[in-house]
């Protein structure tokens, strides 16, 4: 049988050979490789053996491949149809909580945390305050119905934030002796209606945790004496610290926008986001059990960026500051009248409807006397150049 087997292969022209178990093993047509009867694929050039030739086979492989390439394709068009119809269905629901029930949309969505306080600002004193540079300007001065062209052609600085308790302590601390000889010991001390207590030495000390609220229950004849206390610490020649001018603490609470209120012209805010109310809130600081520290009052900023004018304490302001002679003191000129106080802006113990009054930026006549003092009037500094004196 090998014999035949050898002499069919010599007369076809294919070299056939027998395997082990007997059955006749050929080489591939295309690349020679040896095959075994059980092969239907070849080993070397994957072709098949038997049945369709090679051009069949290639043609075949491009038509499923041409198959598969549409079937992909489709499945990706599906895909993207589905996404698309998601999206447009997301979005038009959030546009509809958005227009018609944020109440509902708060809820899904967690609000942003509250800012942090400001940091206290490092000036290059420790003691300084932070002070804003107010330039030249114009505005219409007063109540709107009525309002009154303003020139100011000075340039002055106040300070960001209202004078905290920890600067006032120092202040009593340096100028005891005075305060004694001068009788002042009672319009100096902030006492219990201003957060104060007295330590084991009687001397008056602001509760650790208060020392940066803002100093208040003093007489403006007090506050005199602390800005020469400033004043002689400051030793800049030419340049004094005081309070502000009626004039100048109501062009640094509205600028030359002549705003009603420091942060505009609404008392009335949007609550915050996430607190799921759609109903009008005051300014925080207002009606409140006491002030808030003086850097972190963060919903009360003036055109200038000067913070808390219009709420967290009332402020001490002078009539003028063009009347002192030379010897004399705004001190010795608020003790003979020449010289008025009044106080500005809204305070913590007001009430709502009280607060959208006394915060208006021009409400700032209202005069109190020298020796007089209240537990939510505190003072903003103000550090311009001394008046000219004209002979």
């Amino acid at each position: 049988m090998a014999a035949t087997a050898l002499r069919r292969g010599a007369a076809t022209g294919v070299h056939a050979m027998i395997s082990p178990m007997g059955a006749a093993i050929t080489p591939c047509t295309r690349c020679g490789t040896r095959l075994d009867p059980a092969y239907r694929f070849c080993p070397g050039c994957a072709l098949p053996t038997a049945g369709d030739n090679v051009l069949s086979t290639e043609i075949g492989a491009r038509r499923q491949e041409a198959e598969r390439r549409v079937r992909t394709s489709a499945a990706w068009k599906r895909t993207a149809l589905t996404l698309s119809v998601s999206t447009m269905v997301v979005f038009v629901a959030g546009l509809g909580l958005v227009l018609f029930r944020r109440d509902v949309l708060t809820r899904w969505i967690a609000a942003p945390p509250d800012p942090e306080p400001a940091a206290r600002p490092a000036p290059s004193r420790p003691w300084e305050p932070d002070w804003v540079s107010i330039p030249v300007g114009a505005f219409a001065q007063g109540d709107p119905s009525d309002p009154q062209p303003m020139t100011v052609d000075q340039p002055y600085l106040i300070a960001r934030y209202e004078t905290p308790n920890s600067l006032w302590a120092e202040f009593l601390a340096s100028r005891a002796e005075q305060i004694r000889e001068l009788g002042m010991d009672s319009d100096t001390n902030p006492g219990e209606r201003g957060g104060w207590t007295t330590d084991p030495e009687g001397l008056p000390r602001p509760p650790k945790g208060d020392t940066e609220r803002p100093v208040r229950n003093v007489t403006p004849l007090a506050a005199a004496l602390f800005c020469e206390w400033l004043t002689d610490r400051l030793a800049e020649p030419g340049w004094e610290i005081r309070l502000p001018t009626r004039l100048e603490w109501e062009y640094a609470a509205r600028g030359e926008r002549s705003l009603v209120y420091p942060w505009g012209n609404e008392f009335y805010v949007v609550p915050p986001t996430g607190t799921g109310s759609e109903l009008p809130t005051t300014k925080r600081n207002i009606f409140t059990s006491g002030p808030s520290k003086v850097y972190a009052v963060d919903d009360d900023t003036g055109p200038f960026e000067v913070v808390a004018m219009g709420t967290n304490v009332s402020e001490m302001a002078i009539s003028s500051a063009d009347l002192v002679e030379p010897g004399e003191t705004i001190r010795q000129l608020l003790s003979t009248r020449l010289v008025e106080a009044s106080r500005c802006g809204a305070s913590f113990a007001d009430t709502a409807p009280k607060a959208e009054n006394n915060a208006r930026t021009w409400n700032t006549s209202r005069y109190f006397e020298p020796g007089q003092r209240f537990a939510d009037v505190g003072i903003r500094l103000v550090k311009a150049k001394r008046p000219a004196i004209v002979k």
